[in-house]
């Protein structure tokens, strides 16, 4: 089990949180206006206490990052989408 800290929010900005416990890391999620919409920049560093599987772990948790950002990118766009072009 683990504990995540929210460590600093600016609104419309920057959300920083800690994780603690099991794998510990500190994450900033940074939005910044670009062309006419956001800029989502995610910043995660995890310590893990042995080299080789922080490496591994650090490629793994990158491409489930990116998923996931796709993910939520694909919601935003849908949802802010006029309503005739949702059906």
């Amino acid at each position: 089990k683990g504990v995540m800290v929210y460590t600093e929010y600016v609104p419309d900005q920057r959300l920083s949180l800690r994780n603690f416990g099991g794998l510990e890391s500190d994450t900033t999620w940074t939005v910044e206006p670009e062309r006419g919409g956001s800029k989502i920049t995610v910043d995660n560093d995890a310590k893990v206490g042995i080299p080789v599987l922080g490496r591994l772990l650090g490629r793994l948790m990158g491409k489930q990052m990116d998923k996931v950002l796709q993910t939520a990118k694909a919601q935003l766009e849908a949802a802010r989408a006029p309503v005739a072009a949702r059906t």
